[in-house]
């Protein structure tokens, strides 16, 4: 049985806890958006002026941050990263991710 968004998110910030503890410092809420590379979680995690101009660039390195790698869909969906099925869940990442940042 798959998890759910609620689990997958919750799952993600526990990760970032233990690999990344002043991620939540990092996240700016206004600009966040789970369906671009360089404004989720991860994209704005990896966020750096080396990168500026290279669409995704930073959620490569936001990847690298927590240990997962490109193109491993089903981590980065495990987590609450990434939507499971082709874009379908970005809408209700998006509103657990803010709630969770939000209620804490």
């Amino acid at each position: 049985m798959a998890k759910s968004i609620e689990q997958r998110v919750a799952d993600g910030i526990k990760l970032l806890d233990e690999k990344v503890p002043d991620w939540r410092s990092k996240i700016d809420l206004a600009t966040l958006k789970l369906s671009h590379p360089d404004r989720c979680i991860l994209g704005q995690l990896g966020a750096d002026r080396i990168f500026l101009g290279q669409l995704g660039a930073s959620f490569s390195k936001g990847l690298s941050l927590v240990g997962l790698k490109i193109g491993d869909s089903a981590n980065q969906a495990a987590y609450g990263f990434e939507s499971e099925y082709d874009g379908d869940e970005y809408d209700e990442l998006q509103e657990e991710w803010e709630s969770a940042l939000i209620f804490g």
